[in-house]
């Protein structure tokens, strides 16, 4: 007597969604490396000196570029998108391959935040001058790159052995409560992610210019923190949701969110830089001395990472066209414009 395979309603079986996973890893793929690319043309355009920051874009893009590809397995290999008491019935060891996917996203996912935030703290920490707020920085990354540690070794260790995961048969395995490590391990990038929104604020509104020039750097700043929105939404999806109740279905919601978050994370470490790509835009146009502090954020001419300690506590220079030059005086450094006969008061009280 055979055994009969279970009855599905009519078109359960070929429920389909992994075609939305694919639709978000293409478009991702495209995006992440285009920003990457006009990064680097901006950075060659304007002249900067390649930083740290430039040297970690990179890594970042490739760890992107993982999470994608570890989404591709899963749709391809690992039947993500089909519901999964059809892929037990029809393809059992296709679920092998989901759950090696379960291991590899959060090792490959945690390192693809992580690279994106510290170059963004860089930013932070090429303009700010006070002891203060640079410490706050450091703290920042440090807190970050172990948050990312803790985050790979919990997911290279979901279960013990690994192969607990897809076989439960291996005498003596266990696991870690895998719905709680998903949940959980979502919230620090949101926290994280507040607080380097909050860093650069009090700083900015302290500037003794316009208020123009305030909120211009509010927003730069602010490209730099929208990962917060999608990193809040991927949070939300986990709780809203069992990643391990049909699984291989669920997965292509988690996956989308694994892809988006880093990579909105990896547009807004590269945003802040296209300044020189104005240029191209808009040739020849006028500087003036009220966008000089801008520009030279956005240039990454505002500070000398890592560089001595007297140098990474000034602007070495508000601009990087000739129209404007930046000179030290006492506790602020003043703008000065060929083209215009006021100065301009741009640095914080010491």
């Amino acid at each position: 007597m055979t055994s009969q395979q279970p009855r599905f309603s009519p078109g359960y079986e070929d429920e389909y969604i992994g075609n939305v996973l694919v639709n978000v890893i293409i478009a991702f793929t495209i995006l992440e490396i285009i920003f990457v690319a006009l990064r680097y043309l901006a950075q060659r355009i304007g002249h900067k000196p390649i930083g740290i920051d430039d040297w970690l874009v990179l890594p970042a893009l490739i760890f992107n570029l993982g999470v994608i590809i570890d989404a591709l397995v899963g749709v391809k290999i690992g039947r993500v998108g089909y519901h999964m008491d059809v892929v037990e019935v029809k393809d059992p060891a296709a679920l092998i391959s989901w759950a090696k996917v379960l291991v590899v996203t959060p090792i490959v996912y945690s390192a693809a935040c992580c690279i994106p935030k510290i170059v963004i703290l860089t930013l932070y920490l090429r303009i700010f001058t006070q002891t203060a707020y640079r410490i706050a920085c450091y703290i920042l990354i440090t807190i970050v790159v172990c948050l990312a540690i803790a985050d790979i070794i919990s997911g290279a260790t979901l279960c013990t052995p690994v192969a607990y995961l897809w076989d439960k048969t291996i005498p003596g395995g266990h696991c870690i409560d895998i719905v709680t490590f998903y949940r959980w391990g979502t919230l620090p990038n949101a926290i994280t992610d507040v607080f380097m929104l909050i860093l650069p604020l009090p700083v900015v509104w302290k500037l003794h210019t316009s208020k123009r020039v305030k909120i211009g750097l509010t927003i730069t700043f602010l490209t730099g923190s929208i990962g917060l929105i999608t990193s809040i939404l991927r949070c939300v999806a986990f709780f809203t949701n069992d990643p391990l109740k049909d699984g291989t279905w669920a997965s292509v919601t988690f996956l989308n969110w694994s892809i988006i978050e880093p990579g909105v994370y990896l547009i807004a470490c590269c945003l802040p830089s296209f300044r020189p790509l104005f240029s191209l835009v808009k040739p020849g146009s006028k500087k003036t001395s009220s966008s000089a502090l801008t520009r030279s954020i956005l240039d990454g001419t505002a500070g000398k990472l890592f560089g001595s300690k007297k140098r990474s506590r000034e602007l070495d220079t508000l601009g990087t066209g000739t129209d404007d030059y930046a000179l030290k005086e006492g506790n602020h450094t003043t703008v000065k414009s060929p083209a215009r006969q006021s100065d301009e008061e741009v640095l914080v009280n010491a």
